[in-house]
């Protein structure tokens, strides 16, 4: 997009690209390389971490706290010599090391971001009766009949709804929808 409105020039664009490429065949080769537990004991006793008790791949290792992309690329040889031979720089390194360490929690808020977005589209009906939902709590009542949410997504936005709330109300519009 940057490049066809002018922002971005060819180079900077061949660059990005180039740096993307290499982030995915690092990043694919630490998922799938494995190691043993003697091709690797030293650098995980200097680091502080635990022995292996089994080959491993490079990115379970990875995930540990204490230990950094760089101290697996200096201690295990196969891996040096594939950022030597692809002549993989230190930015792609780092990025690499973020999404590997991370990506569980990315998957996690990514799950979240998809909730958030069915909340959103699960309208609430104008005639709605928060004393007819019998669960909810009573400043659950109050908070959804003072503010009138049009949305899931805005009544569990309300301070004063629980989750909790949120999941009965959800329960309640399923039950109703289902009725109708």
């Amino acid at each position: 997009i940057a490049q066809k409105i002018g922002l971005a020039t060819p180079e900077r664009v061949a660059n990005f690209e180039q740096k993307k490429s290499l982030v995915e065949s690092l990043k694919k080769y630490v998922q799938k390389q494995g190691v043993a537990p003697s091709e690797i004991s030293h650098y995980l006793e200097s680091a502080n971490s635990a022995q292996l008790s089994q080959k491993r791949k490079l990115s379970e290792v990875l995930i540990r706290n204490e230990i950094t992309l760089w101290g697996l690329i200096e201690n295990f040889a196969p891996l040096k010599k594939f950022v030597e031979k692809n002549n993989i720089n230190e930015e792609v390194i780092e990025q690499v090391e973020i999404e590997i360490k991370y990506e569980g929690y990315i998957k996690r808020q990514i799950s979240q971001v998809s909730q958030y977005k069915k909340m959103e589209k699960k309208m609430i009906p104008a005639d709605i009766d928060y004393d007819d939902i019998k669960s909810l709590r009573l400043e659950a009542v109050q908070k959804l009949k003072q503010f009138k949410p049009i949305n899931v997504g805005q009544a569990s936005r309300i301070s004063g709804v629980s989750p909790a709330d949120v999941s009965v109300l959800l329960v309640y519009l399923e039950h109703r929808n289902q009725l109708s």
